[in-house]
């Protein structure tokens, strides 16, 4: 049995991690909860009967595998800890802050032969996993052109401030949701030929962000991130000979072929109950069992450090060419006495 170390006990652990493991307990134990904030460390520890520690080497000894769940800005020092030790990691997004480190990651991956995988859970989404099959299949023809809307207002339920410090969260909703965003993207149409890149940073972490996208099959694409404003979370599709409608969040996809007279168009559900409640349990459940086979089998996972770094590249790359955003409610007109 594969014993796990939790690094990291914040919200995304004792949420969706923990529970997650709990439900693998035939494949798994979970030995160590690492946390600074030790109280946290040890309030993880009594809910699985693992220990509690306050630092990484005094847990190294005690597992096999870890899940790395810091702020953004540890996610790689922890990482090559782990991975030079011969632990196999399993890095929640981002991957890291930048391309530099996500290189470091895969070289420390490389040279202890340590299973190295990226918590992109949303490609586990089976709705997700549908459209691009639909989509590589060639199901609406040539992609001409696609639009992604995302956001929520803020609510998720931290146990620190570390998501609204640049120097800890690394940038803002970009690199945090669009993690996950820009991965399925790049995933779907391939690399990007050109962009334009607009937040409401204004020296901080940004709340609001668009971009412009011309990628390297032809199409064009608008993307559109909010934590600041309620966005469906749907990915609308055009080709030359159809349409498609991914809505991620609800794990669905409808698919329009002509003639749409006449004809219903084809609704695809992702089938999740085998594995949990509700749609993001089941992604956790999911990418856990898919990074667990890849340790157990000696497999590529099937989101390895390389496909993480690639939507870190272009994050990196979006906060360099950085224009200001300009929207109704943050335009200010200057008044000049003349």
């Amino acid at each position: 049995m594969l014993r796990i170390g939790l690094i990291g006990c914040g919200a995304v652990t004792e949420r969706s991690y923990l529970p997650a493991l709990l439900a693998m307990s035939q494949r798994v134990h979970i030995e160590a909860a690492v946390d600074r904030n030790l109280s946290r460390a040890e309030l993880i520890s009594k809910s699985c009967g693992s220990k509690a520690f306050g630092e990484i080497s005094d847990a190294v000894s005690h597992i096999d595998a870890a899940i790395v769940a810091l702020p953004h800005s540890l996610h790689a020092p922890a990482s090559i800890q782990l991975l030079a030790a011969g632990k196999h990691v399993l890095v929640e997004k981002p991957m890291a802050i930048n391309s530099a480190e996500c290189g470091n990651m895969i070289a420390a991956s490389q040279r202890s032969g340590a299973r190295l995988c990226v918590g992109q859970m949303r490609r586990f989404c089976p709705a997700v996993v549908a459209a691009k099959r639909l989509l590589s299949g060639g199901a609406i023809g040539k992609i001409v052109r696609w639009t992604m809307l995302e956001g929520g207002i803020y609510d998720w339920p931290v146990a620190s401030d570390f998501f609204f410090r640049r120097e800890t969260a690394g940038g803002g909703v970009l690199l945090d949701t669009g993690a996950h965003s820009l991965d399925m993207l790049l995933w779907f149409f391939g690399g990007v030929k050109e962009f334009t890149y607009r937040d409401d940073a204004c020296g901080g972490i940004e709340a609001d962000c668009e971009i412009q996208m011309t990628m390297l099959d032809g199409s064009e694409g608008y993307v559109e991130l909010s934590r600041t404003r309620r966005l469906p979370g749907i990915l609308e599709v055009e080709g030359t000979e159809g349409q498609l409608l991914l809505h991620y969040y609800a794990n669905w996809c409808v698919l329009k072929v002509p003639p749409f007279a006449g004809k219903l168009p084809l609704v695809v559900t992702g089938d999740y109950s085998p594995f949990a409640a509700n749609i993001v349990s089941a992604m956790f459940n999911l990418q856990l069992a898919d990074w667990l086979d890849s340790i157990e089998q000696g497999g590529r996972p099937f989101v390895p450090g390389e496909e993480g770094r690639r939507v870190v590249d272009f994050i990196e790359s979006c906060y360099a060419r950085r224009q200001p955003l300009q929207k109704p409610w943050n335009a200010v007109k200057r008044e000049v006495a003349i």
